[in-house]
């Protein structure tokens, strides 16, 4: 799940300015409950890209760690079993740790990699991905050692007229030197691959952006939506199932617990101006379902992007568990 603060409100407040504390602890309680009612893990991917321009909580680095922090502590109390995803856009330099909220704030990390050709679709070398998510990789993940997630992913197939960001040229339609099938799945052999398993062995999860929208240019990254697109991107994941790489999540029904387990007394809260509620808030409802629970115990997980949903100002993007990938 991923949660932002990238709208403005009514009365002019906008960004980092919605999130209160009292929306963190509603989102809390609710999150808490779904590997209770489900058997399902959460992983929560607060506020990504933050050193994105495009982000209106974007470049504040030492107000999103503060932001961060406090998250972080009102989890650790209302939702330990929330794993909490710490995931900066891909370009952050090297040695850039002005928005690392420190080692003790974050359960995983993650980055975001999109191959976009601004007018022109064309192979997407294998290497691509790999040297993308190296810097966030390496600098934080192998450095703290914590489990790595390709947070957001897709290849951009895109179609005119558009303008390029890079060079300002205006294109009225966009060259394809390659049909959309093999652009997808030479984007995602980047990623579904042994040699990247090998490479990055704390890498635990991708996530498909199956989204279509207005950017530069009419952009589907989608693999699901096209009969051809969606065969290659199979072919892949034989392969990899024929390697030995995949387990599929088991059909067992979970019964859920009859009460959650009890919050750490050693869990410790940053001063507030708040107060804490004791009982779940007003209007809060949770719903009660029976899921599937996979079997696997430590897997690299291929995810979608399904829907998404507003609630106080932050919104949810909500992701759905495909498969999953021994490592």
């Amino acid at each position: 799940m991923t949660v932002y603060a990238d709208q403005i409100a009514k009365n002019g407040l906008q960004g980092l300015d919605l999130v209160t504390d009292d929306a963190m602890i509603h989102l809390a309680i609710r999150l808490s409950a779904i590997p209770y009612n489900t058997g399902r893990q959460v992983r929560m991917r607060w506020l990504p890209e933050m050193n994105g321009h495009w982000m209106l909580y974007g470049l504040q680095p030492a107000r999103y760690i503060a932001v961060w922090q406090r998250m972080f502590t009102i989890f650790r109390r209302y939702a330990p079993n929330v794993i909490l995803v710490w995931s900066p856009n891909y370009d952050l330099p090297f040695g850039d740790e002005s928005y690392w909220p420190g080692a003790e704030y974050v359960d995983w990390v993650g980055t975001s990699v999109y191959w976009k050709g601004f007018g022109v679709n064309a192979f997407v070398s294998k290497d691509y991905s790999a040297n993308s998510i190296s810097s966030v990789y390496l600098n934080f993940a192998q450095k703290y050692n914590k489990p790595f997630v390709i947070s957001e992913a897709s290849g951009a197939w895109e179609i005119g007229p558009g303008r390029s960001p890079i060079t300002g040229e205006t294109f009225t339609r966009v060259t394809n030197q390659v049909d959309q099938a093999t652009f997808q799945q030479s984007f995602w052999a980047g990623i579904i691959s042994p040699d990247i398993f090998a490479a990055f062995p704390l890498l635990r999860a991708a996530y498909l952006f199956e989204v279509a929208k207005q950017e530069e240019f009419w952009s589907d990254f989608r693999i699901a939506n096209d009969t051809s697109v969606l065969t290659s991107f199979k072919e892949l994941i034989r392969i990899a199932d024929a390697g030995g790489w995949m387990t599929w999540a088991n059909t067992s029904t979970f019964v859920a617990p009859s009460a959650p387990q009890p919050i750490p007394e050693s869990v410790s809260l940053a001063p507030s101006t708040n107060e804490w509620p004791t009982a779940l808030p007003t209007g809060i409802k949770i719903p009660k379902v029976t899921a599937a629970k996979s079997s696997a115990s430590s897997s690299f997980a291929l995810v979608a992007l399904l829907r998404q949903e507003q609630q106080q100002g932050i919104v949810l993007s909500l992701f759905f568990a495909l498969l999953s990938i021994l490592v």
